[in-house]
């Protein structure tokens, strides 16, 4: 072997990798948002409606706040809106 495959072996073999550039997350340059102050004022009473109607339209209310809010602020509330949010889908679909 010459003296310029040896150099290029041990070359090659001592070469240090290319940092790989960081993945960015977008979703880590979100600012959280607390949704519950978002939510209707009568999300209760229209979440206990007899009428669909008004069920569903403060669900699509609910809905909307979660689509321009992606990212959620810590809230010990939302437990409460999970369970009110369950209580109607159970409801709706037994």
């Amino acid at each position: 072997m010459s003296t310029a495959d040896s150099y290029k072996q041990n070359h090659q073999q001592q070469s240090v990798p290319e940092p790989q550039p960081q993945q960015i997350d977008p979703f880590e340059l979100l600012e959280p948002v607390d949704i519950i102050p978002k939510l209707p004022g009568d999300l209760d009473t229209q979440l206990a409606s007899k009428k669909w109607q008004e069920r569903k339209a403060v669900l699509d209310s609910v809905h909307g706040i979660l689509l321009e809010n992606p990212k959620l602020a810590d809230n010990p509330d939302y437990g409460d809106l999970i369970d009110k949010l369950t209580k109607v889908l159970k409801s709706e679909y037994k």
